[in-house]
């Protein structure tokens, strides 16, 4: 049985709609079928829409204030 999940070795998660860089997630599980409307994802392994994420895992670093802060804040919003 395949499931329709992909777990990238690399993916970059960026909203379209901002001029910051974007997160580079520790592990990221991803929706395969709506990659299809990832307007960035063959080109550049770029995640732009909330619906092609399923979970993001983010492993607290000695930035710890990026972390808990400015990344949940952003993944929300995505």
């Amino acid at each position: 049985m395949q499931l329709p999940y992909v777990i990238p070795r690399q993916a970059i998660v960026k909203p379209v709609d901002t001029d910051k860089s974007g997160y580079n997630p520790d592990v990221i599980v991803l929706d395969q079928p709506a990659l299809t409307e990832e307007p960035l994802w063959k080109k550049r392994s770029t995640i732009t829409q909330g619906t092609s994420v399923r979970v993001v895992i983010e492993i607290v670093s000695t930035h710890w204030r990026d972390d808990y802060g400015h990344k949940f804040i952003d993944y929300e919003v995505l």
